[in-house]
């Protein structure tokens, strides 16, 4: 079975599902100190062949032809979704969970998974972006400051500090609890635990 640069398998035709075997294929492009990265194929319940995965999901996303976002960084949280969704080790709970406090948005979680087995939520945000690299400065050579996005008013430094600082801690405030509490039911995260204890 041959594969394409990218690590996808050719047997696998349907663009959907070669964009899924592509993320599962893809590692993470940074990593963000105490907090989880993207679920592993072992906590997925994948095993190192995901073709025939892939090709039993095909009935789900055919049916789905048409209803799939097209810009981008929008299909690309959906292919998220319908991984954590279908894999057999996790459960999708909840997605573009909006946090609020007296009517002010403080922001939105992107995912809320768990496995099969541990009743704790696992937050995951996702993104995909075109970068520009500059040969020059600023910063050192290897720099994420370097990497420019569109109109250089973005780069990967000021979108992971954006992550490191904001969009991950989110999820671990009194207020986000409180609002994932409020949508979350007992069976998503365990009769007998409380849900501020578990947040990762």
């Amino acid at each position: 079975m041959t594969t394409s640069a990218e690590g996808v398998s050719d047997a696998i035709r349907h663009t959907v599902l070669r964009d899924l075997a592509w993320l599962l294929a893809t590692p993470d492009l940074v990593t963000l100190g105490a907090y989880p990265g993207r679920p592993t194929g072992l906590t997925l319940g994948l095993t190192d062949n995901h073709h025939t995965w892939l090709t039993a999901l095909l009935p789900g996303v055919e049916a789905l032809n048409g209803k799939l976002a097209t810009r981008m960084g929008h299909y690309h949280e959906r292919l998220w979704q319908l991984l954590l969704d279908n894999a057999p080790n996790t459960r999708l709970l909840a997605n573009n969970l909006r946090i609020t406090q007296r009517r002010t948005t403080l922001g939105e979680l992107d995912m809320l998974y768990r496995t099969r087995t541990n009743p704790v939520p696992v937050h995951l945000e996702v993104a995909i972006k075109f970068y520009l690299g500059l040969p020059d400065g600023p910063g050192e050579a290897n720099s994420q400051s370097r990497w420019i996005g569109p109109g250089g008013l973005d780069s990967l430094a000021l979108k992971c500090s954006h992550l490191l600082h904001h969009q991950l801690p989110l999820s671990r405030t009194r207020t986000a609890q409180a609002n994932i509490a409020h949508w979350l039911t007992p069976r998503d995260t365990g009769e007998a635990t409380t849900l501020s204890n578990l947040l990762t």
